[in-house]
């Protein structure tokens, strides 16, 4: 669950930088909403620094988890194509070289697919 919100996360504050939504208002109004959580509270300095070099878990060890999870799946025959996909999303960004990342450094993926860079919004 924590991979695929940490991706929806991404995707959504991607989403409003496009459409130039003040980025700590993104973070005010998922905070005041029925939205928030205590995983996004978790991210929310991380968040507002833009800085996810010292994390709280990294994308590998999120990743790891995952590939336990998935390899559960694939004994039990339970598809998992959200949790699948959201691995995915890591992979990506461990082929980069950002696995040491906190998990929530998804978001810079995310930002790098749309032609976003944090510098524009």
């Amino acid at each position: 669950m924590v991979g695929l919100t940490t991706a929806m996360i991404g995707e959504a504050f991607t989403f409003g930088e496009r459409g130039e939504v003040d980025w700590n208002q993104m973070i005010d109004v998922i905070n005041n909403s029925a939205l928030n959580s205590v995983f996004f509270d978790y991210k929310v300095p991380l968040l507002k620094d833009r800085n996810y070099v010292n994390p709280q878990s990294t994308i590998d060890v999120a990743a790891k988890d995952i590939d336990l999870a998935l390899a559960a799946g694939k004994e039990l025959n339970i598809p998992m194509p959200f949790t699948a996909l959201g691995r995915e999303f890591m992979r990506s960004m461990q082929a980069r070289g950002k696995g040491g990342l906190d998990l929530i450094g998804l978001v810079t993926l995310m930002e790098e697919l749309a032609g976003i860079s944090p510098a524009e919004s």
